[in-house]
């Protein structure tokens, strides 16, 4: 019997270098808010889930960023890309494990007898992505799993 699982997700935080802005937005600002009020109010949860736009235009300032505003976390955290985000400069600054073989940043995490399946849709270029043959060949892999 599964247990209830409690999730957090959060997406498109937009993350610039120090000193700047994103749409007239201090990301970083509401980005440490967010990380204090999960740990002050949601330390209970499973994980979270930041699911893509981490940066705004992907530079690797940004990235170092996030790894920064992040490390609090008390949750257990996993990262996803979207279109806003560059994968060869994210993966070289917050590091290549979070690549799975095929260099795209897709897992599985079994927890309280749920799975939870984090496929990679990002696409360089596409802002709708695109779910290949390979990465659904994985997808059909893990759900025969």
């Amino acid at each position: 019997m599964s247990k209830q699982l409690k999730l957090v997700i959060m997406s498109d935080l937009h993350l610039v270098p120090e000193g700047e802005v994103s749409n007239t937005l201090d990301t970083a600002a509401r980005l440490r808010a967010a990380v204090d009020s999960v740990n002050r109010d949601h330390a209970d949860a499973d994980l979270c889930i930041l699911a893509g736009d981490l940066a705004d235009l992907g530079e690797a300032a940004a990235y170092t960023r996030l790894r920064d505003i992040i490390a609090p976390l008390s949750v257990d955290t996993h990262l996803m890309l979207g279109n806003h985000d560059d994968r060869p400069t994210f993966l070289a600054e917050m590091g290549a494990d979070h690549a799975d073989m095929s260099g795209h940043m897709q897992k599985v995490i079994d927890i309280k007898g749920h799975r939870v399946i984090l496929l990679d849709s990002s696409e360089p270029g596409l802002v709708e992505g695109v779910i290949c043959p390979a990465r659904l060949d994985w997808l059909a892999a893990r759900l025969d799993e």
